[in-house]
């Protein structure tokens, strides 16, 4: 048998994941050329529950989602925002190892045109 750092014993040497990772990008291009145009949140595990708001400067709420499958357009109630950085936040709840992990997360992403 064989224990790796994350303490799962094995017949047979396996690698296992440690950690439930989320991606979170720090720009995107909405509506240009099909790429990159949407803010797009990539989380490896088994997503419980989530909570995704985008903010303006003012802190209004411009985006917010509960499905990890919608993201941001860069729009607010139907119109272009301007290009500029937008605060984000992040609550997660997933399942990770067999665990339930509770998360949060903040930070900035610029939206270029």
């Amino acid at each position: 048998a064989a224990t790796h750092i994350c303490g799962i014993d094995r017949d047979t040497i396996n690698i296992e994941r440690c950690e439930c990772s989320v991606y979170v990008p720090n720009a995107f291009t909405p509506g240009t050329n099909s790429i990159n145009d949407l803010f797009k949140i990539s989380i490896d595990c088994r997503v419980v529950s989530m909570t995704l708001r985008i903010y303006n400067r003012w802190g209004e709420i411009l985006f917010e989602s509960k499905d990890q499958t919608d993201f941001w357009d860069g729009t607010y109630k139907g119109s272009p925002v301007s290009l500029g950085g937008y605060g984000w936040d992040l609550t997660l709840e997933a399942i990770q190892e067999g665990r339930l992990i509770k998360e949060k997360r903040s930070g900035t992403v610029s939206l270029i045109r």
